[in-house]
């Protein structure tokens, strides 16, 4: 499959296409080949790649690194941060009633490592406010992850 979608995308593909269903469908399904072949095309179309990275699909109001981040998928997470996904992009959240950012996620399911991804990103905005108007330490403080808090304050 990585071979047919590395073709594809090498003769001008738009991975944007379809509200970037293809790029959605290989975060969930945790397929970094597939992730890294699809984003091999904002060598020579980084406008696709761009558009993909910031489109949200319909039916989970996510945006890929809200998807990878949501499951835990470290290294697709890795992929989108080094295609230029934005680490600070608000986005719904696993109900769908709130907006969430990529940092907000990991505490949410308690994701050490995927906090630390994050934080190490020149990008990371430690204080952006997202869901219910809080940042994401308050979060951490008040769902008690006392050691991701930990982490948090010493980077």
């Amino acid at each position: 499959m990585v071979d047919i979608c590395s073709a594809l995308v090498s003769y001008g593909s738009h991975i944007h296409a379809d509200r970037a269903k293809a790029l959605y469908y290989a975060v969930s399904q945790n397929s970094p080949s597939v992730v890294a072949a699809l984003l091999s095309a904002r060598l020579k179309f980084p406008d696709t790649v761009r558009q993909a990275l910031a489109t949200v699909v319909d039916e989970t109001g996510s945006l890929p690194l809200h998807t990878a981040m949501r499951y835990g998928y470290l290294e697709c997470c890795q992929q989108l941060i080094d295609a230029g996904a934005d680490v600070n992009a608000v986005c719904q959240d696993m109900s769908g009633e709130s907006a969430v950012t990529p940092l907000e996620l990991a505490i949410m399911t308690r994701n050490k490592n995927a906090v630390q991804l994050l934080l190490q990103s020149p990008n990371c905005q430690v204080d952006k406010v997202g869901s219910r108007k809080a940042t994401a330490l308050l979060h951490a403080t008040s769902r008690g992850d006392y050691n991701i808090i930990c982490y948090y304050c010493l980077l």
